[in-house]
């Protein structure tokens, strides 16, 4: 009798190895690097690499303005794939797991802030000057 349960727990175990999903390795990523972005409603700010199991569904967001330092942003606007499969590649982007995409790259600009005044001296007039 034991030789047969053995037997039974063998093949349900072969059948459930068969039946497991298969995982996908997907980074994700902002170019260039250090703008914030969130993925399942947590931030991130460097290329992270999740292990999703195929055909799980995941929400990718840009925010539009990251504030790294006074005077100095990045805005992120788009999403893309290796695959360039994304129909809408917009700020915010519902993503499936798929295998055969390994990465998904936000675009960024980084903004830097300036400031231009004129000084007067009376003996020379209007004198340009940076801050």
């Amino acid at each position: 009798m034991k030789r047969v349960w053995y037997v039974v727990l063998a093949l349900v175990a072969a059948g459930l190895a068969q039946g497991a999903d298969q995982i996908s390795a997907t980074m994700i990523y902002t170019e260039p690097s250090g703008a914030s972005f969130n993925v399942d409603g947590k931030e991130y700010r460097g290329p992270v690499t999740f292990l999703w199991p195929e055909g799980t569904k995941h929400l990718l967001q840009l925010p539009s303005i990251t504030e790294v330092a006074p005077g100095i942003r990045y805005t992120c606007t788009v999403w893309s794939d290796s695959k360039q499969l994304l129909q809408n590649p917009g700020a915010s982007q519902e993503i499936v797991a798929d295998p055969t995409v390994s990465y998904y790259k936000g675009t960024c600009q980084l903004m830097y802030r300036l400031q231009l005044g004129l000084m007067e001296r009376p003996e020379e007039g209007l004198i340009p000057s940076c801050a």
